[in-house]
């Protein structure tokens, strides 16, 4: 299957918010489909949305993977279960562990919203 080229960006704001990425970092190799090509360093910005919100933690990985964009998707919804992701409010930001992962990707095959 061919090789596609996918970026993700990692942000984290609770917490120990390095260890959390470098985490999600490590569950990437472990998978055979996806290979982290690049990594930028952390970077630490402002939230958004409220003043009492905690700052978050950056970092951007390129891959290459073999994952159909939907697939992909799905793999790194599994690494932010694995790593204590709530769904929360932006009221309710500052309880329980947090890791958001977001995909950017120009997969040739991506044709249909996920």
């Amino acid at each position: 299957m061919e090789m596609v080229k996918a970026y993700l960006a990692f942000g984290s704001n609770l917490g120990n918010k390095i260890k959390y990425i470098k985490a999600a970092y490590a569950l990437l190799e472990r998978s055979e489909c996806i290979y982290i090509t690049k990594k930028s360093g952390f970077y630490f910005s402002k939230a958004y949305g409220g003043e009492d919100l905690n700052d978050f933690v950056n970092s951007v990985a390129e891959i290459e993977t073999t994952l159909k964009p939907v697939e992909l998707l799905s793999y790194v919804k599994n690494i932010e279960k694995i790593l204590g992701r709530k769904k929360l409010s932006l009221k309710d930001m500052k309880t329980g562990k947090l890791i958001l992962i977001y995909v950017f990707t120009e997969m040739k095959m991506f044709q249909k919203k996920i």
